[in-house]
């Protein structure tokens, strides 16, 4: 289908815009070494990889390079808008950290301008574009759907928000299940299917009826072939899952499972663990190793008790396993019973403070070279939370075929916190579903990136 269109406009867009950043950044920064030597070479190339990271950490806030914000032109150009301004901005408090004086930052900002207009020209040029291939002849796959029922519906609204690269034209049926009305034509007889798509000129068939459910399917796909008409199955699925099955294919054949999992496979799973050990023992090492000692004498000065908390939380596979925090509570009968609250009694005041920076959660780098946790991953949940909320949701346990993460998507989408409708619990498993099913070593870099984001931009429901 458009997959293929996507993942190039993806990485035309991701190149431009680097290309654009880069020359309007190095020409500040020969602008700056002409003109002013107070900066050396080292200074410049340090603010030029600011700049770059920057522009990375706003792209993935403003999710430019997502699927969904790519196949609607006027949103994505509203969304680099936003992000280009926003770079601006940044750009403004970086080059004051750098110690720019006013005049060279008002001369510099022509530079900046020059990025805005440029990703902006790419985007306007990239929504005219997209109307005009629209337009042409050979560009536009013309579709036809046999069966008009929920699967049909479903493929029906794919299509329409595809990348303009699909078109529905009609649907084909039996005219007593016909029980609606719908804008697209319903066309009555699926022996006839394939000689409508000849007189519609149509390029793909879509059949949401099997050969199982109607003999003259087998007879319409050789049919199709013999038209040059590509003909496409699509099981129909949805009367007992909800959303889409994956297909996996082994010699001749053909294995539906219920979702993609990138970390069923042994080599994914390697991957996350290196970049695991080698994250993880970095932090220990390097952060770890006096952080601790300075949090445990704050700790034990602002109240009895010890410095590590620990807790029995359910692991992968539902296994539970003991997770270390810095204590930020009073020792009270609750902490296995109750989730922290806003403005919770129990928590001291040094506590509010690991809390909300984060800093409590840094014993888990301990837990993930144990091989108990992972840097990113569903948050581990107490044992009680772990059976009320999967009697909230039938999906809930599903998070579960993942370790547990110090951070997660999640989190970086501030579904974090205490717990107290069944939507925050539906929102956080659907973010955790989605990160199984696309996980990726870069997702996860990612996903660390906008974390640290959120330690600096603060995150409401971080209490």
């Amino acid at each position: 289908m458009d997959k293929e269109l996507v993942r190039f406009i993806k990485r035309v867009s991701i190149l431009l815009d680097y290309i654009f950043t880069n020359i309007a950044v190095t020409s500040v920064l020969f602008y700056l070494y002409t003109k002013n030597s107070q900066f050396n070479l080292i200074q410049l190339s340090f603010f030029s990889i600011l700049v770059n990271l920057l522009w990375f950490l706003l792209a993935e806030l403003f999710g430019l390079y997502n699927t969904y914000t790519i196949v609607k032109p006027i949103l994505y150009l509203k969304k680099s808008l936003l992000a280009t301004m926003l770079l601006g901005v940044l750009f403004i408090m970086l080059s004051i950290l750098f110690g720019f004086s006013f005049s060279t930052l008002i001369e510099t900002q022509q530079f900046y301008y020059f990025l805005l207009v440029a990703v902006l020209f790419t985007r306007i040029m990239y929504a005219i574009g997209s109307k005009y291939f629209q337009k042409q002849n050979g560009f536009i796959n013309r579709a036809l759907i046999i069966g008009y029922n929920d699967t049909s519906k479903k493929l029906a609204d794919y299509l329409n928000d595809s990348l303009g690269a699909m078109q529905l034209v009609a649907f084909v049926d039996e005219p007593h299940r016909i029980q609606e009305l719908t804008h697209v034509p319903v066309y009555s007889g699926i022996k006839n299917a394939v000689k409508i798509a000849k007189e519609l000129e149509i390029d793909e068939i879509f059949s949401t009826i099997g050969p199982d459910e109607n003999e003259e399917i087998a007879d319409l796909i050789e049919e199709s072939e013999q038209q040059c008409v590509r003909f496409r199955m699509v099981p129909s699925v949805s009367a007992f899952i909800e959303k889409g099955m994956v297909m996996d294919h082994y010699e001749h054949l053909s294995m539906f499972s219920m979702r993609r999992d990138p970390l069923e496979d042994v080599g994914n799973r390697i991957k996350k663990r290196l970049f695991d050990v080698l994250v993880s023992s970095f932090v220990v090492v390097f952060i770890l190793s006096w952080l601790y000692p300075l949090l445990a004498v704050l700790i034990k000065l602002g109240s009895k008790g010890p410095i590590l908390f620990k807790q029995t939380r359910s692991g992968i596979a539902d296994k539970p396993f003991q997770c270390f925090k810095f204590r930020t509570m009073f020792v009270n009968q609750n902490a296995d019973q109750k989730q922290a609250t806003k403005n919770d009694a129990r928590v001291t005041k040094l506590g509010a403070i690991l809390r909300k920076t984060s800093l409590d959660e840094f014993p888990q780098f301990i837990n993930v070279l144990m091989g108990d946790m992972s840097i990113v991953g569903p948050r581990p949940h107490m044992l009680k939370h772990t059976h009320e909320f999967s009697q909230m949701t039938k999906r809930y346990m599903i998070r579960h075929l993942l370790k547990p993460g110090i951070t997660g998507w999640a989190q970086v989408n501030s579904f974090r916190g205490e717990i107290t409708k069944p939507i925050q619990l539906h929102q956080r498993v659907d973010s955790d579903l989605w990160y199984l099913q696309n996980w990726s070593v870069a997702l996860d870099f990612k996903i660390v990136a906008l974390t640290f984001l959120r330690v600096f931009t603060g995150d409401r429901n971080a209490y």
